[in-house]
């Protein structure tokens, strides 16, 4: 399309006014009446269409489309191209590419970023940060944290060396303009790269600080620290890596970036009353933005969602992984529901994802996400997956709810962070499907229970707490803790068995290693005050309290009736049987063995009813990470129900894998080492 544009005043070889060029280029492009040309039909027709597609990708290349961005990236290069006569030696007139002097640091890292997303695409960036150990723990001015500095890569450039072409330097250029333009300044192409995520103000001087106390900012200022606009961070791995040779340039850019990264469809306005937006960008991506009065500083949080293909071989390491791998992948062919617990950033929907490949595929899976990060179905096209998301209009509940209706086999829940969607989520649990995978950020797992229950009083499905926790635990198996430590290092700390206590089964054995058992030949009402041991029922504590106390009277009725020629046997007797009964029994009622055995499990039931806090259920650790050691060991054996019920929904050749696995890794273990809940 021939442009009439003046360019007398405004070829200036330098990136700025290149810009300002293009912007100017563009709008009159925009503004120009195609019709006026008098020209044909045809080309007419070609001339509209390649207009509306630039005004198309000009729209959505701000909000992370790739596609857009490079169709708009070419479209600048045609205009310098042709207004711009840019030889092999003026090109470093634009940035000194032979001159490696004169190469700012932003310079030396785009042409390095460029070198290597030639070969590695967009794991060029995470190719560079392994190869050069630049995500390790490091220390500065006697603060120890992650980050990268203009010392790393001038070292690095150095040792790379990189070797450019003429066509490789004017993609640069390109590059550099369109950040200007269009893009996001300095980490316009780091946005692009496969990386956890990228955060900018979230350090340094605010503005309103610079400009309400200026002197004190001539004071702070002498000492180098830095602004806000300066404050680049990468999130990597788990690891928040402050990027401390790169600068946005100004608060106003800043500010520019943050009012243009969250609008992909059209959110609403970003304002002083409204201070802060929740969004995504066109390819999924997460997007927070903050800003003044409600925040001190312009700031924004990118959250990509770019999971790789990843198995539980490839996720898990340390010594004994197979140990955990072969657990999982059986606990998830057992049809056991597993929660998958862990701070922000632990790697939870990662060992999520990796979980579902082997979930066996003739189940229909449906998934519910507060923002699409799964995508489970570009690892597996071919199986039947429905995913769903929270909108503003549909809640995660009537997202659960329409699931039900879909024919599904495995309710698997991103991230139960909202009271409805975990109280809908143990509903599902219970009678919408096969068994469910959920994610949750408790750190312990009576932790995690009490979540639970508490949000399903919250909504007002249970009132009674013992009920609502009763409800969790009957459809609550197992719970995979991960955790992330300070290096940025990744493991799953334990693997966790909820084991309800059902009336009627309690064995001594089942919460503590060095407890006992007794005969249960005893009179009705003492075998009743057993097996309500570890139920924990508040009715059934103030039962057992009453007959405690009626015991307690009757036998000190019967020694008050002693003569005093006992008194000393009464005595021992007292002190044999339990020290802590401050009442005696007479010669007859010692050699009772009714009364004994009766007293025994009052006070074994008196000894649970503390251990166990009134809960109804015991948890135990079925795998550790030891930390000393590096490995996973194991701790406990798998409940007997959990085993039966785990065999009973596998195929029969992993039923015998399944039953080999547990007499290599379980064979000795002693029956019960747990612990109580």
């Amino acid at each position: 399309m021939e442009l009439t544009i003046d360019t007398g005043k405004m070829l200036n070889y330098n990136i700025p006014q290149m810009k300002e060029f293009v912007q100017q280029a563009v709008d009159e492009l925009m503004k120009l009446k195609l019709f006026d040309l008098g020209i044909t039909s045809v080309e007419l027709e070609r001339k509209q269409n390649k207009k509306s597609r630039l005004q198309a990708a000009l729209n959505d290349c701000i909000y992370g489309s790739k596609p857009d961005k490079e169709f708009v990236k070419e479209f600048i290069k045609e205009l310098l191209q042709q207004y711009y006569d840019i030889t092999s030696i003026k090109i470093n007139n634009i940035i000194p590419f032979e001159r490696v002097e004169h190469l700012s640091v932003q310079d030396k890292f785009d042409i390095l970023l460029h070198v290597y997303k030639k070969e590695y695409g967009y794991k060029a960036l995470s190719v560079l940060i392994r190869k050069y150990d630049l995500d390790l723990l490091r220390k500065t001015e006697d603060v120890e944290y992650f980050f990268i500095d203009m010392d790393d890569i001038n070292r690095i450039y150095k040792r790379e060396s990189p070797v450019i072409t003429y066509e490789d330097k004017y993609n640069i250029i390109v590059q550099r303009v369109y950040s200007l333009y269009k893009g996001y300044n300095v980490i316009d192409d780091i946005m692009d790269m496969q990386v956890d995520g990228l955060s900018c103000g979230v350090n340094g001087l605010p503005e309103s600080f610079v400009q309400e106390h200026k002197s004190e900012y001539e004071s702070v200022a002498n000492t180098g620290a830095v602004r806000s606009y300066e404050s680049i961070w990468l999130y990597f791995q788990g690891k928040s890596i402050h990027l401390k040779f790169l600068s946005l340039g100004s608060y106003d850019e800043l500010q520019r970036v943050c009012q243009n990264v969250y609008k992909y469809g059209y959110p609403g306005q970003l304002s002083k009353v409204d201070g802060f937006k929740v969004n995504k960008l066109k390819d999924g991506s997460r997007v927070v933005v903050l800003r003044p009065d409600f925040c001190e500083t312009w700031c924004f949080f990118i959250r990509k969602f770019d999971l790789p293909d990843i198995s539980l071989p490839g996720l898990i390491k340390d010594k004994n992984c197979d140990l955990v791998i072969e657990l999982i992948g059986f606990l998830v062919k057992g049809s056991m529901n597993t929660s998958v617990t862990g701070a922000q950033g632990s790697g939870k929907t990662t060992l999520l994802r990796a979980m579902i490949e082997h979930i066996y595929t003739p189940y229909t899976l449906r998934i519910l996400e507060m923002a699409f990060e799964l995508h489970v179905r570009k690892s597996y096209p071919n199986r039947n997956i429905v995913t769903i998301q929270e909108t503003d209009a549909i809640t995660g509940q009537a997202g659960l709810d329409v699931l039900k209706k879909t024919d599904g086999v495995v309710t698997i829940v991103g991230e139960v962070a909202t009271d409805p969607v975990a109280a809908y989520m143990i509903q599902t649990a219970q009678v919408a499907s096969l068994f469910t995978l959920f994610s949750h950020h408790a750190k312990k797992f009576p932790d995690l229970v009490m979540s639970l229950r508490n949000s399903l009083l919250k909504t007002n499905v249970f009132n009674n707490e013992r009920i609502a926790e009763e409800q969790i635990i009957s459809v609550l198996n197992f719970d995979i803790h991960m955790e992330k430590d300070i290096s940025g290092k990744r493991y799953i700390e334990r693997i966790t068995e909820c084991i309800p206590f059902e009336p009627g089964d309690f064995d001594i054995d089942d919460c503590s290693r060095n407890s006992y058992k007794t005969n249960n030949d005893s009179n009705e009402n003492s075998g009743n005050s057993s097996n309500s041991n570890c139920s924990s029922n508040s009715n059934s504590n103030n039962s057992n309290s009453s007959n405690s106390s009626n015991s307690s009277n009757n036998s000190n009725s019967s020694n008050s009736s002693n003569n005093s020629s006992n008194n000393s046997n009464s005595s021992n007797n007292r002190n044999n049987s339990n020290s802590s009964n401050s009442s005696s029994s007479n010669s007859s009622n010692d050699n009772d063995p009714s009364n004994l055995d009766r007293l025994i499990k009052e006070a074994q039931y008196r000894y649970y009813e503390r251990m166990l806090g009134g809960h109804s259920y015991t948890y135990r650790n079925i795998i550790e990470y030891d930390l000393i050691e590096n490995a996973y060991v194991v701790k406990n054996r798998i409940s007997d129900s959990n085993r039966k019920a785990m065999a009973k929904a596998m195929l029969r050749e992993d039923q015998k894998l399944f039953a080999a696995f547990l007499d290599k890794e379980f064979g000795n273990l002693e029956e019960s080492s747990g612990r109580c809940g």
